[in-house]
């Protein structure tokens, strides 16, 4: 795959390392993916018909991690370069929680089972950075916890990308009834009782309490986000634990307010090209205003010899998922 000079630079219009082109000969840039872990010492229980491997869930996290590792450290077949992964995504719930237990041993359990993930994923990709996202089983532990842990500059955040891209972080469990913000004093929490009310369960599939969506606050500062990327001639990835395109996911997993948001999403179209999400652990995949939202599969249900993770790889006119495990690989072309 090497090229023999430096001809094929195409003139300096775009970066090059020992002549291959980044975005026709190697990806712009490429990084880790991987979501709904859920880990805690319970047994394993059946959701929906799936079993729910909890124990099992770190195993394979260590498994997941050491192999993006490998990657990111060797060259993988057909190329002559190591080309590290930019960083791993995280989709939510890293941990699971143990329910409506609310004694001092199950918060202490929590904050071990934190510990445990934020310190293997730290130790096994060292140089590598992480970007989390929150999901709702994260909130078994605070929220303040929470982004010291995970090293999150909050709980909703943007990240300047190679190439021109942008990574947009959003919090779907910021207006929720698991928020960990106070019921009577916080905006957020006050938005969530006022969604619900108007939008009874009997009609709204998704008004369930695992669900959640963007407070008022959050999608003006996602306005604001994408008009900046717009304005900077950005492209710009979206990750959020909940998914937001109807047909991506059953619609009792669908976010809140997900149809707001994808208005704002759908107007700057141009911009966006991916909408990565989790929470629904069969995953899934929607397009819509040529925007690409995949839903990922969660490592807490792949089987007990398998896994489920990814390698997003980025290119000038496309992305390629490379699914490891019961994950599923995709060709994801920009319009």
């Amino acid at each position: 795959m090497a090229l023999s000079n430096c001809a094929a630079q195409r003139n300096g219009e775009t970066a090059t390392t020992n002549c291959l082109v980044l975005g026709d000969d190697l990806p712009l840039f490429k990084f880790g993916l991987l979501t709904d872990i859920q880990h805690a010492d319970k047994d394993t229980v059946s959701f929906e018909g799936r079993p729910q491997r909890y124990r099992e869930s770190l195993g394979k996290l260590q498994a997941a991690l050491q192999h993006l590792s490998d990657i990111s450290q060797k060259p993988q077949p057909q190329q002559d370069l190591i080309q590290p992964l930019s960083f791993l995504l995280t989709l939510g719930d890293v941990i699971d929680g143990y329910g409506d237990d609310d004694s001092a041993s199950a918060a202490a359990k929590t904050s071990k089972d934190l510990k445990q993930v934020a310190g293997l994923i730290s130790s096994s990709l060292q140089d590598i950075p992480a970007r989390h996202v929150l999901g709702n089983h994260c909130l078994a532990a605070p929220r303040s916890q929470l982004l010291e842990a995970l090293a999150m500059p909050g709980s909703y955040y943007s990240v300047q990308l190679p190439a021109k891209w942008k990574l947009i972080v959003l919090d779907t469990t910021d207006m929720s009834l698991h928020s960990g913000y106070p019921q009577q004093e916080s905006s957020q929490m006050q938005q969530a009782l006022q969604w619900l009310q108007a939008h009874p369960k009997e009609q709204h599939a998704n008004a369930e309490a695992w669900n959640g969506g963007l407070s008022a606050a959050q999608m003006t500062w996602l306005q604001l986000e994408l008009a900046e990327a717009a304005m900077a001639d950005q492209r710009v990835i979206v990750a959020c634990h909940h998914p937001l395109a109807p047909g991506s996911a059953p619609e009792q997993y669908l976010a809140w307010n997900y149809e707001a948001v994808l208005q704002l999403l759908e107007q700057r179209a141009g911009t966006v090209r991916m909408v990565f999400s989790g929470h629904y652990h069969p995953g899934g995949y929607a397009q819509r205003a040529g925007i690409h939202f995949v839903v990922f599969e969660g490592i807490l249900e792949a089987p007990l010899d398998s896994n489920a993770y990814a390698v997003v790889e980025v290119w000038r006119n496309k992305a390629l998922i490379r699914a490891y495990g019961v994950g599923s690989s995709r060709e994801l072309l920009f319009e």
